[in-house]
């Protein structure tokens, strides 16, 4: 059975205004926001230049400029970026599948297409920056046909049948395995006001060794789940007397408290981490993690009780993995807490209140991963991760003689939409490159400093990385 991934979803992030767009598609109101939102948006996540430009591509026979239509302009375009998950049966709230409900809902979907909310995909991706594989991003030529489409009163053309929908990315025979239900309650404190971080042994149920391509997980209560994160262990003697120790401390309730999932055992791996808009993940082709018979995981669950509304709720979360019998090279994942670091520093990093632009930069070295998978390895992708102040993430390669590489840029960070981002190609490592990651946050509205920490209510800097070995 292939478990199909849902990196996409549903308009507008719940509680966020729509804006001013108006009803009546004569009145031109995406013309405006088209040229002073879309100047903004163009330095972000834009897809590939080749896209053709509808709008001005032919003219009538009288000369004057054929107008976009529906089928023969916007449709492709929406069936390959919106229709995945936006049809009956979907994950998007509505369907735009066909001409009808696309006009119904259009003064919503072109607000959120100029604003680049929708699709959800945060990197740029117009070449500047690297490319990505399984990009959602629209190019400025498309959002130019839809906003022209819609500011010419939404023409319908001449309906067409063949239109297909992208397959998304699935796990084929996903092994599967629960963390038991759990009543989450809040810890309190500075770093943990709403929130607790709770680890659960779970058994995926590998019967043989292989290696594991993909990934994901399944939020019981989504409401509740503000990341899960998977570590690979060994069913050693000395990982479960540790863990039964753990969990013994709090016998009238499931698992057992880990501000880190490494908390006691001696990680394998760390296959799987999730968070908002995180579907399936696939390795690049030809890659994977060695896993054996018998290796269980831990899952930590960070969940966030910053709704009154949700407190007394259960959740249960499915971790899915997909493991194959050989691949070509192994990989890793590593991950590096940054602003977290400097909380055990005599000066903890604070992000002052009513700062639109406050930035945070620091630096991991490569040696150690090139050391591991020699040189020449493979750096395939990234994890980027701040909390509800983030605005930005920038992550530059700087080599030994200090030419800089840009690796990925996050111009407008979403907090509800997160992913692990794939390149279409690998940057290859040496021995003296490292990593400078920056995270912006822009703390209006803030009141008092804000500290770094575990609570989705504090703030993080944190960057995951998977490395292979070269071909």
């Amino acid at each position: 059975m292939a478990l199909l991934g849902l990196a996409c979803g549903p308009g507008p992030i719940a509680g966020e205004p729509v804006g001013d767009v108006t009803t009546d598609p004569g009145a031109g109101a995406t013309s405006e926001m088209a040229g002073d939102e879309n100047d903004e948006g163009s330095e972000g996540s834009e897809g590939s230049e080749d896209s053709e430009d509808s709008e001005d591509s032919e003219d009538s026979e009288d000369g004057a400029p054929l107008l976009p239509t529906y089928w023969q302009d916007v449709a492709p375009i929406t069936y390959e970026h919106c229709v995945v998950c936006h049809r009956d049966g979907g994950i998007g709230p509505f369907s735009l599948d066909g001409y009808d409900p696309t006009v119904a809902l259009a003064p919503l979907a072109v607000e959120s297409v100029v604003a680049r909310r929708m699709p959800p995909w945060g990197v740029t991706d117009d070449g500047s920056c690297n490319s990505w594989r399984d990009s959602t991003a629209l190019s400025d030529a498309e959002i130019a046909t839809i906003t022209a489409w819609f500011d010419a009163g939404m023409p319908e053309g001449e309906p067409v049948d063949d239109l297909g929908v992208p397959e998304l990315p699935s796990l084929e025979g996903a092994l599967s395995g629960s963390t038991p239900v759990f009543v989450p309650e809040a810890i309190g404190g500075d770093l943990m006001e709403n929130d607790e971080y709770r680890c659960f042994l779970v058994d995926p149920g590998i019967e043989s060794d292989g290696y594991l391509t993909g990934s994901a997980v399944t939020p019981g209560n989504p409401g509740l789940v503000h990341h899960v994160f998977g570590v690979l262990i060994e069913p050693t003697q000395d990982n479960l007397e540790s863990i039964a120790s753990m969990d013994g401390e709090s016998p009238d309730r499931p698992g057992w408290p880990c501000d880190s999932p490494f908390a006691g055992v001696l990680p394998k791996a760390s296959p799987i981490i999730w968070a908002p808009g995180q579907g399936v993940s696939k390795l690049p082709e030809g890659t994977g993690m060695p896993v054996a018979a018998g290796d269980l995981l831990v899952a930590q669950i960070h969940y966030n009780l910053i709704d009154p509304a949700l407190v007394g709720q259960s959740d249960s979360t499915t971790l899915h993995l997909e493991v194959e019998d050989q691949v070509e090279r192994e990989g890793t994942y590593e991950f590096y807490p940054g602003l977290l670091t400097t909380l055990f520093s005599s000066q903890p990093h604070l992000i002052p209140p009513g700062e639109e632009a406050h930035s945070f930069t620091y630096t991991v070295g490569m040696s150690g991963l090139v050391s591991q998978f020699g040189v020449g390895a493979e750096l395939w992708g990234v994890f980027p991760h701040a909390h509800e102040l983030g605005a930005s993430i920038s992550i530059r390669l700087i080599d030994g003689q200090g030419n800089e590489t840009c690796v990925a840029e996050i111009p407008r960070w979403d907090f509800n939409w997160q992913h692990y981002y794939y390149m279409e190609e690998p940057l290859l490592l040496d021995f003296d490159d490292e990593l400078e990651v920056t995270c912006v946050y822009d703390s209006t509205g803030v009141d008092e400093p804000t500290s770094p920490g575990w609570g989705t209510q504090n703030e993080m800097c944190f960057l995951g990385l998977f490395v292979s070995a070269g071909p």
